[in-house]
């Protein structure tokens, strides 16, 4: 078992760092094909519980090539009515956190138990979305981006022609920096 330097992070009961991949973006329309979730515990021990699932539906090829999950890797694997009653009890007396899993994550994955008709008892979890804490943090805004592509402050924010030409500004200084970008509308 790993354990982890808290640093200062004070846990008073476990951490669920978890993440989910699907055959799609569609809450109540696309099923999970991988779930992995990293429970750290406040002693800093880490207990982890990864599987792929068989979805019962294809999964789409460009979603395949985003996660690199095919069809031919998860025939073989428990369906989500199987491996429940695990992701239940990993889940049991601890709080959660995620990648933008406030947005997506969490509610596919409530979505999806109930429509198995299991159930996930969160009355008591608290959720930490370390993608609201980086945008928080780390603006991703207009003014921002102008400052960190142009090295620009943004006068007269949020008037319509100041934010037209940031953006110019910010597109040119963008397919300048990056060489894979083609340069062109396509």
């Amino acid at each position: 078992m790993e354990n982890y330097a808290l640093g200062n992070l004070s846990l008073q009961r476990p951490l669920v760092f978890f993440d989910l991949e699907t055959t799609g973006l569609s809450i109540g329309k696309d099923r999970i094909v991988e779930f992995a979730g990293v429970k750290l515990k406040p002693d800093g021990t880490v207990q982890e519980l990864v599987q792929r699932l068989q979805p019962g539906i294809p999964i789409p090829a460009e979603v395949s090539k985003i996660h690199g999950i095919f069809d031919k890797d998860v025939e073989d694997m428990p369906t989500l009515e199987e491996f429940a009653p695990k992701i239940i009890q990993f889940f049991d007396q601890a709080d959660l956190a995620g990648y933008n899993s406030a947005y997506f994550d969490l509610p596919f994955l409530v979505d999806e138990m109930l429509r198995i008709d299991q159930d996930l008892d969160l009355t008591h979890a608290r959720m930490v979305d370390v993608q609201a804490i980086f945008h928080k943090k780390e603006p991703r805004d207009l003014k921002a981006a102008l400052r960190y592509y142009c090295g620009a402050e943004l006068e007269n924010a949020h008037s319509a022609a100041a934010d037209a030409r940031a953006t110019c500004r910010i597109l040119i200084e963008q397919l300048n920096r990056y060489p894979d970008l083609q340069g062109n509308v396509d």
